[in-house]
């Protein structure tokens, strides 16, 4: 998702201005690599922290970027869906506040809601 959005950016300035504008994008480049290179290690802390069970590192990676609904390519789920199936409820909760979507199905039709309900006893 990260790496697209860069490819979007640089594709817009380049085509916003000619050759100038293909001369700001070149430049441009590295910022995006950056951020991009940030935001790849900020979700790596959140899975971590998550894994820990440590919401105040979970606030720290959020602070620094972490997207609380990126899929990783590895098939694994998002943030919010491992919080709910590892039983951690001050995360799922920090994590919706910061904006995970909270009904979002991975095609197998279980929400993190649904998730939550098939592990109550009973």
């Amino acid at each position: 998702m990260v790496k697209r959005l860069v490819v979007d950016e640089v594709a817009r300035l380049s085509s916003a201005g000619g050759a100038d504008g293909r001369a700001d994008a070149l430049e441009e480049c590295p910022r995006l690599a950056a951020e991009t290179q940030r935001a790849r290690e900020a979700l790596a802390d959140l899975r971590a922290a998550l894994g820990r069970a440590d919401p105040p590192a979970v606030e720290v990676a959020i602070a620094a970027g972490a997207d609380v609904n990126a899929l990783p390519p590895t098939g694994l789920q998002p943030p919010l869906h491992l919080a709910i199936e590892h039983q951690r409820v001050e995360i799922a909760r920090r994590l919706i506040a910061a904006g995970a979507m909270v009904n979002r199905d991975l095609g197998r039709g279980w929400t993190p809601p649904l998730t939550s309900r098939a592990m109550l006893p009973g």
